[in-house]
């Protein structure tokens, strides 16, 4: 026999000297991670949910079990031997997907600038070099854990190895010892290839013996000694059927037992040394290249290691000046500075995160990196030196901050435009916002300064809890030390001006200058000003609303009660589940990830639309329940008490496609289908008797965009005729003249033109239209056949992004799509699904944004003292005066429907009232 392996030390140790060494199949960990994790990728499109997801394994790894020695497993591509004694071994496993082969190279680059030895040898799986080195360093009295969930690995648990999943299925704290094998495999660990003979591993195409289970194995494994005992004296085993399978496929079971063995003499050369480990603080090797891990770390987008990890290296010698500002001569030599300024980056520091009840604390100047200035007006920190008076610091700012040509630099500008405003200042000139910048050049990143600070310049920012501490001990910034705030709030317009002149090359390069500088930018005054206005709610409907509810929910109540035939929670999902399903006995879909019944939505539309009627009231009480407590019982809660409105925040840098969206409240989400949703309307009014509510709504806007951007011929002419465009579709689609068209086919045509915009599938349509998946594929294949441009215009999105890595709307905005080229197919279908929507829903929001902008400053320019309020999906609402109304609405219709140039005619509906709902 071959000495695979030169161990040093080589002799047996004491049990309470044994060292610990833990063995990671690499392969496995890959795939689990792939898997576990989606849409993760770089800014530049480079997937790395993979890479992700193993470093964020390994890393816990080391921090938590801290092992004396450590190694990580891989296959190589080459055939090993039972490829060559079974043609048919791992030949149903798909290829590797694209995305994955991409981040093998990248996941091996980590271990070895990690220092973390990496095993592989042609010929042998991963498996066979696990077994090799854990039954050796067993030998030698060293414990090992092997890292994995592969079933085979199994077969080596004994009193010194053990498995420990780490991570697969929620069980990471699990450790399989040989008790724990026999409870989930029914067998002995040195039965598990006995047991894998018998029953066979699809996941690895190992065919066992037909018709024998888990169960039936490991049952017959507890009658005989092994396999090879029971195929010798099969004569004994009972079952007729079973005997025969057993005679009939004897050599199978041999066969598969022998593929499923682990090989334990596989030829290494390596030394114990060679695999040893000493760690530093935070789980990092001694043998850690940290300058070239950070450097890694920074190319894939990883900031939440950087930071977990401490990889920012120490701030190059780069002497910061940050000045604070304490009499009135510093002012004026900073003011001066200010006026000789092209721009500078300004923070403002506030005792709270609401812009409409924040009051000042101090304001932080950058006009130079690695410079800046605090000036504090109102710190409340018992022995801080005297203050300027605050009217002095506004009064002598005033004139620069409202100067246009000196430009402005900020991260959220929104917030400090809104602060300022409260002072008196209208903050002008605004250049540069990071946060919307980071927005635009990739949504998927985080914007927060300091996420982009340790990004794009390797500094970790000071925490603002560092200041003003958590929790019940949490104090407001004007109550901390000046000098400390000082530092912080400098370091904050600092960064600030560092970081836009990293980006803006970026918004270049990627050809997104339209986009920040035509829409995104100019946009945040309007939002800022939408937010301050705010609109008034009818709380005494509201109350009405709210009793009314109640009733109907307490009768619905009692229904759903006597449909079930007994009193139970109707909130809880379980009990809900074991009435329908076990007691009912309705048709069962859809399993949660705990094996129990799934009461969602989806799932009782469709036993709805069946005609079941406890699950039609279901949906009923749930939808009431949801409206009265997200909206008539809590909007009354938002009421500012200074104002007497409520101020929706409009969220600039969330969304993918470019929609705006809302909180605190969401205002966005309103129903508007359900009269019950258009009653909660009925509350938002005008607090003026001189004015009204106006509401303007882009009608069919996203098909409308379709048309202009797919060239179809016959979606462009209905919209050219005026035509009603779903009773055009379903002319088409059924073969009728338009006049003949009855209500159900437009019903079901609407859903088509809606449902292609977001690559509804015949799946999804089946269940919207209560027909057979048949059916529903029939009628998508019927609606591109009429609008073939649509679908060449789909499949030539799909191609592009294949190439790119993403889309673009009609201005330039990019969404990346990583799984674009995946070989799962949902993932891939997801992926298709977001190419063909992007470049519609993106641009029909680039153009709603332009028509704010451009309504806004025609507002402002003509002095009119109408306010633009709301912005929900496709519809703007005013608060009009009723003497400018005729040449508001004129006017807004006019922007509106030129925002973007289209091919085709757009149309915007108009609707006027004393409250929202009478307005549409």
């Amino acid at each position: 026999m071959v000495e695979i392996i030169d161990w040093k030390d080589g002799c047996a140790v004491e049990a309470s000297e044994k060292k610990r060494f833990f063995i990671i199949d690499g392969n496995a960990y890959v795939y689990r991670s792939f898997h576990a994790i989606q849409n993760l990728s770089t800014s530049t499109g480079m997937p790395t949910n993979a890479v992700f997801g193993f470093v964020n394994m390994l890393f816990k790894i080391l921090r938590d079990e801290k092992p004396d020695y450590l190694v990580v497993t891989f296959d190589t591509a080459a055939p090993t031997f039972r490829h060559k004694e079974y043609d048919g071994y791992k030949a149903d496993r798909p290829g590797m997907p694209d995305n994955l082969i991409l981040q093998f190279p990248v996941i091996k680059e980590a271990l070895e600038i990690s220092g973390i030895p990496i095993i592989e040898q042609p010929g042998f799986e991963a498996d066979d070099l696990i077994g090799t080195l854990a039954k050796k360093a067993e030998g030698f009295g060293i414990d090992v854990t092997i890292v994995t969930s592969d079933k085979d690995a199994f077969q080596l648990v004994s009193p010194n190895i053990r498995i420990k999943p780490y991570g697969f299925r929620h069980d990471e704290d699990f450790v399989y010892d040989e008790i724990e094998v026999k409870n989930r495999y029914g067998v002995e660990p040195e039965k598990i290839t006995d047991l894998l003979g018998l029953m066979g591993d699809t996941s690895d195409s190992i065919p066992g013996v037909p018709g024998i289970g888990p169960k039936t194995a490991a049952d017959l494994l507890g009658q005989f000694d092994n396999m090879d005992d029971l195929l010798e004296h099969v004569d004994n085993v009972k079952s007729e059927r079973i005997r025969n399978l057993l005679k009939q496929y004897a050599d199978q079971a041999r066969l598969s037992k022998r593929l499923a063995t682990i090989e334990l003499f596989v030829p290494i050369n390596i030394s114990i040394d060679d695999l040893k480990l000493e760690l530093k603080p935070k789980g990092i090797p001694v043998k850690c290249d940290e300058g070239k891990l950070l450097a890694l770390f920074q190319r894939l987008e990883f900031r939440k290691f950087v930071k977990e990890l401490d990889l920012a290296p120490p701030e190059i010698e780069v002497e910061t000046k940050y000045h604070t500002i304490f009499s009135e001569i510093e002012l004026q030599e900073l003011i001066d500075k200010l006026k000789n300024s092209s721009e500078f980056a300004i923070d403002t520091e506030t005792n709270s995160i609401d812009s409409i009840v924040a009051e000042l604390a101090g304001i932080s100047v950058a006009i130079q990196p690695h410079e800046a200035f605090y000036i504090p007006v109102s710190h409340r920190y018992i022995g801080s030196p005297q203050q300027l008076s605050i009217d002095l610091v506004i009064n002598k700012l005033k004139p620069i901050l409202e100067d246009p040509n000196i430009g402005k630099i900020g991260q959220n500008v929104k917030y400090d435009l809104q602060v300022f405003k409260r002072y008196g200042i209208e903050l002008k000139g605004v250049s540069f916002d990071t946060m919307i910048a980071s927005y635009v050049i990739n949504p998927l990143m985080k914007h927060d300064l300091d996420s982009m600070s340790l990004e794009f310049l390797n500094h970790k920012m000071i925490p603002i809890e560092e200041l003003i501490g958590k929790g019940k001990n949490q104090c407001t910034i004007d109550e901390v030390e000046v000098e400390r705030v000082s530092i912080y709030s400098c370091e904050d317009a600092d960064i600030t001006l560092q970081l836009k002149n990293l980006m803006h090359p970026k918004l270049i390069e990627y050809g997104l200058e339209t986009v920040f500088h035509d829409i995104e930018l100019p946009l945040i005054p309007v939002l800022a000003d939408m937010e301050t206005t705010g609109i008034k709610i009818d709380t005494e409907w509201l109350k009405s609303l709210s009793d009314r509810l109640a009733k109907q929910l307490d009768s619905l109540t009692k229904e759903i009660y006597r449909l079930a035939g007994e009193e139970f929670n109707i909130n809880s999902t379980q009990q809900l589940g074991r009435i329908l399903f076990d007691k009912l006995k309705l048709p069962t879909g859809k399993k949660t990830k705990t094996g129990g019944y799934s009461t969602n939505e989806a799932e009782l539309v469709k036993l709805s639309l069946s005609g079941y009627e406890l699950p039609t009231t279901m949906l009923e009480y749930r939808s009431i329940s949801k409206l009265k407590s997200t909206y008539v019982d809590a909007l009354p809660q938002s009421i500012n008490p200074k104002t007497g409105r409520i101020h929706t925040s409009y969220n600039q840098a969330v969304t993918e496609t470019g929609r705006l969206s809302s909180s605190n409240p969401n205002l966005q989400n309103i129903p508007i289908r359900t009269e019950l949703g258009k009653e909660i309307r009925r509350v938002f009014i005008t607090d003026k008797d001189c004015c009204v509510l106006l509401s303007a709504d882009y009608s069919q806007i996203e098909l409308r965009m379709l048309a202009h951007l797919s060239k179809d011929k016959a979606l462009t002419e209905a919209f050219v005729k005026d035509q009603d465009v779903h009773a055009s579709t379903a002319s088409l689609i059924f073969g009728v003249p338009i006049e003949d068209v009855v209500p159900d086919m437009r019903r079901q045509a609407k859903t088509i033109n809606f449902g292609v915009i977001y690559g509804m599938g015949a799946f999804r349509l089946s269940n919207e239209l209560g027909i057979t998946q048949f059916d529903a594929q029939r009628f998508i294949d019927s609606y591109f056949d009429t609008y073939s441009g649509v679908k060449a215009y789909f499949d030539g999105l799909i191609k592009l992004a294949r190439q790119n890595g993403y889309v673009t709307t009609i201005s330039g905005r990019r969404r990346i799509i990583p799984e674009i080229n995946s070989n799962d197919h949902n993932q891939k279908a997801f992926a298709e699904r977001t190419a063909i929507n992007t470049p519609v829903q993106g641009s029909a929001a680039d153009m709603i944004k332009l028509a704010m902008i451009k309504i806004a400053d025609l507002f402002k320019s003509e002095g009119w003292k109408s306010k633009l309020l709301l912005q929900v999906h496709d519809e703007l609402v005013f608060e009009v005066l009723e003497d400018e109304l005729d040449k508001v609405t004129e006017s807004i219709r006019s922007i509106m429907e030129s925002a973007l140039p289209l091919d085709v005619p757009v149309k915007v509906d108009i609707g006027v009232g004393k409250n929202w709902l009478d307005a549409k």
